[in-house]
């Protein structure tokens, strides 16, 4: 039985007879179940075709740093375009058998039909080009798909949806680099007429990203998936006084550094105001927390972590090409866990003063991420 047949079947057993979702609280947005079904695209395939030896050197070059060093080929392309579109009908049709959130759902039923008119006109333009197409999903796909039908997913909701993000903005960048590079103009054209929609698609699933209390997709580079991990690892777990301050002073004097370089690098007037918010924001906030923590008996980190070192390093030296697009982005994901990090602290502390200090910062992180979002928007637009 086919890999793909093989998930398609996990993901319905997974729904109908491992319950509805590990975090089963009723929740703002949250409907009973419907018992509509959802009508099954064909999913015509040509994957018993041999693989050509081109196709089995672009396997080893699927990652996006090695998309975007050398130009792809036009099986490259429809290797992950194909393999993306059939994974998004296999996780969207689980979610309309998992989800009882209703902005979960009405995104899942949008994500059918648009993919599977995407998929449908995608085989129909490799069967006339005599393109044979994958059998089974990428390796790192198929890691996803069996991660979202796992019992490790505490709130497939949240989960869902981060995995959504992520896969779409892969999409974006997937289907602009086909719109420039591709040799093929039939494939080129499906690519450049696709790329509005899959746009769209990522904006939506932003916005209930958001309404489900999602994490931020990006920082502007490759998509991570260590968010979820993350989550799932802390679920259940109270923040200590020495984590918060671990990592709110780490990712404060990150913010800090990579604000300045906005303020130096930023070419766009709006990003370059924001920029000195941050700075201006974030220079006060981490004063204080030095002296909030020092009263509590807490040693503050004098330098950044190697992660956030890190992201200050790749502003320093390799985001001039799109700086502020890629500074925004940044700040998106890098506030959003912000504010995760700051309402927890509001609510689990133990001391006091850390409480209110976490109290008195969230309101103007969540004014930083609401201003991100619309630069981020305004740049969207402008691709």
């Amino acid at each position: 039985m086919r890999t793909w047949v093989k998930l398609a079947i996990l993901a319905v057993v997974v729904a109908v007879g491992g319950g509805l979702r590990a975090d089963d609280t009723k929740k703002p947005g949250d409907k009973p179940g419907s018992d509509n079904k959802t009508t099954r695209t064909d999913d015509d395939k040509r994957s018993d075709t041999k693989r050509t030896d081109d196709r089995r050197s672009d396997d080893k070059h699927h990652d996006d740093k090695a998309s975007d060093d050398k130009k792809f080929s036009d099986t490259h392309f429809v290797d992950h375009a194909y393999t993306a579109g059939q994974n998004e009908i296999i996780m969207n049709r689980m979610a309309l058998e998992r989800s009882r959130n209703e902005d979960v759902r009405k995104f899942a039923q949008k994500m059918l039909e648009d993919h599977g008119k995407n998929n449908q006109e995608l085989t129909l333009v490799v069967s006339e080009l005599r393109i044979a197409v994958p059998d089974k999903p990428l390796p790192e796909q198929e890691k996803d798909m069996r991660h979202l039908v796992s019992n490790e997913v505490k709130d497939f909701d949240k989960e869902f949806m981060d995995h959504m993000v992520m896969d779409h903005e892969k999409a974006v960048k997937l289907f602009e680099q086909a719109s420039k590079e591709l040799k093929n103009e039939k494939l080129k054209e499906f690519a450049t007429k696709s790329l509005p929609t899959l746009k769209e698609h990522l904006k939506m699933a932003k916005d209930v990203q958001a309404k489900v209390g999602g994490r931020a997709g990006t920082d502007g580079r490759s998509p991570e998936r260590s968010g979820t991990t993350e989550r799932t690892r802390e679920a259940g777990k109270a923040l200590t006084d020495n984590e918060f301050v671990t990592k709110a002073a780490g990712s404060g004097m990150a913010e800090v550094a990579i604000g300045k370089l906005g303020q130096e690098k930023a070419k766009n007037a709006e990003v370059k105001k924001f920029a000195d918010r941050v700075v201006t924001d974030h220079t006060k906030a981490n004063e204080e927390l030095m002296r909030v923590a020092k009263e509590a008996g807490i040693n503050v980190p004098d330098k950044a972590d190697a992660d956030h070192e890190g992201k200050v390093k790749h502003f320093r030296s390799e985001a001039d090409k799109n700086f502020d697009k890629e500074f925004v982005n940044h700040m998106v994901g890098s506030h959003t866990k912000g504010v995760d990090l700051f309402t927890r602290a509001s609510k689990e502390l133990k001391n006091e003063q850390l409480r209110r200090f976490a109290e008195k910062t969230l309101p103007t992180l969540k004014e930083h991420l609401d201003i991100a979002k619309r630069l981020q928007e305004q740049a969207g637009r402008g691709d």
